[in-house]
């Protein structure tokens, strides 16, 4: 056994006390339902598209920030429920989907291909009061950041109208459950980019205005 391996295996052992999960490098996924033109996210009814807040009207919200810290889930745990997504399959593929966004956002551990995760998404326990029902519906959209007490939701449209049920996706809406939110509308946005709305569709010039 050399002294690295040594090595990694009591960081892992510390890690492993301090229930801090390890996460290995995750398999690749592809996308199991052909795309249409139309954008799940488009129909989501949410702000900027697919964001949810908690007490504010789905289209009116001042720019937020990529990243709010009061928002931020405690020691990064999130518990979900997925009772209600029947398909084992679409079942597998949403815990992939955790587990790119787990390892993507994870800390790297030296001479290992695995990482220290940042966030943990994990299944509801008995004791969890906030956490996050997945389910299936019209469009793709789901609660920004942490609320405590509140129901979170994140909805995944599989149907003839908008089919996106894949990995990207997906994924795409666990990190406005982590807490992210869109770029382009960053409040400091205007400080690195121009936006040129005669290169914007009419339809949704509305995302971009403040």
């Amino acid at each position: 056994m050399t002294i690295n391996t040594v090595i990694l295996l009591g960081s892992y052992l510390i890690l492993m006390v301090h229930g801090i999960p390890i996460v290995p490098p995750p398999k690749a996924l592809a996308s199991s339902i052909h795309h249409t033109r139309i954008s799940p996210e488009e129909l989501g009814g949410g702000y900027g598209g697919d964001m949810l807040f908690p007490n504010l009207p789905s289209k009116s919200m001042n720019r937020g920030v990529a990243y709010a810290e009061v928002n931020k889930w405690p020691s990064g745990i999130i518990p979900y429920n997925m009772s209600a997504i029947t398909n084992a399959g679409d079942r597998q593929m949403i815990e992939t989907a955790m587990q790119h966004v787990m390892y993507d956002t994870g800390s790297p551990i030296v001479n290992s291909v695995s990482r220290t995760a940042c966030v943990h998404f994990r299944p509801k326990q008995s004791s969890d009061a906030t956490f996050v029902t997945i389910v299936y519906g019209q469009g793709c959209s789901a609660h920004a950041g942490y609320w405590p007490n509140y129901p979170l939701k994140l909805t995944l449209q599989k149907d003839a109208t908008a089919n996106r049920f894949d990995s990207g996706t997906i994924q795409h809406e666990l990190l406005h459950v982590i807490g992210f939110k869109h770029e382009h509308q960053r409040p400091d946005r205007d400080n690195y980019i121009q936006i040129n709305y005669n290169n914007i569709d009419p339809e949704w010039v509305s995302f971009f205005i403040t």
